[in-house]
């Protein structure tokens, strides 16, 4: 990552000073945990003199772990707080779906991605209309097969591939074959 030239180049920009014997050592000091590390657990910011980040790689992870957990959290609050299929109210299990079921459409029209970008993006247009919260299971089977199983008839998925004759998973030939405990 550091090669003489470098080094040659920040001796010029910056007097010899602790920052640049710490580099010449392959070594900074993390601003937040206050841990002196070496310079390959810094990510690169070439608006810094010394070209890294003020932080290192983990303790930069940690942050935007806090904050995009901060911001599921702010728009969950926005849009409610419990699957509007299934009532789940785990944070963990929750998303937000697009109710005209026109998701991936509009992602590649406004260009975002998924996950935080499409938070951010509601978060910056005052949270408009046109979303819900589902729990990822129904927002899946909603996704999948077109309904969700909390609302529709008990196996309406599986009921159609028996009628056909067609071979189902093991799994659900044990689970309708079960007897009630």
């Amino acid at each position: 990552m550091y090669n003489r030239i470098t080094v040659y180049r920040l001796s010029e920009c910056i007097p010899r000073s602790l920052i640049l014997r710490r580099l010449l050592m392959n070594k900074k000091l993390c601003q937040r945990c206050k841990k002196e590390k070496s310079v390959f657990e810094f990510c690169k910011d070439n608006s810094r003199k010394d070209g890294l980040h003020v932080y290192c790689k983990s303790c930069k992870n940690e942050i935007g772990k806090k904050t995009l957990k901060t911001l599921k959290l702010e728009v969950l609050k926005k849009y409610g707080v419990n699957c509007q299929c299934c009532g789940e109210n785990r944070i963990e299990f929750l998303s937000i779906d697009h109710i005209n079921g026109d998701g991936a459409q509009e992602r590649r029209r406004l260009d975002i991605t998924a996950g935080s970008h499409f938070y951010y993006w509601l978060r910056n247009n005052n949270y408009p209309n046109g979303y819900r919260v589902l729990c990822h299971n129904c927002n899946s089977s909603l996704g999948f097969y077109g309904y969700c199983p909390h609302k529709a008839p008990s196996n309406k998925a599986w009921s159609g591939l028996v009628e056909s004759g067609r071979d189902l998973p093991a799994e659900v030939v044990v689970v309708e074959n079960r007897e009630p405990a």
